[in-house]
């Protein structure tokens, strides 16, 4: 199952980290936009999805995680919808 995953970040240690967590864990069939709000990039899906804080993980269309996860949360969270393996939901 492939999932379309948009990750809202700013020019943080925080955001960083998290950037490279998702794709560690992020299968092949999965897209994975990244939008830096510092540099005004997606204003209209911030709207849309409600983001509040930096780094926030939206998986088709859906808010999952907002703040930092833990790298075993998006672990599971990839086993349980099955990317492939080890990927995001």
């Amino acid at each position: 199952m492939a999932m379309n995953i948009e990750l809202f970040v700013s020019d943080c240690n925080l955001c960083a980290k998290t950037k490279e967590m998702v794709k560690k864990v992020k299968g092949p069939k999965c897209s994975l936009k990244v939008y830096n709000l510092a540099k005004g990039e997606g204003a209209e899906e911030v709207e849309k999805y409600g983001i509040t804080a930096v780094p926030t993980i939206v998986g088709n269309g859906r808010k999952m995680f907002e703040g930092v996860p833990e790298f075993k949360e998006l672990v599971q969270c990839s086993l349980e919808h099955g990317c492939k393996g080890r990927s995001l939901r």
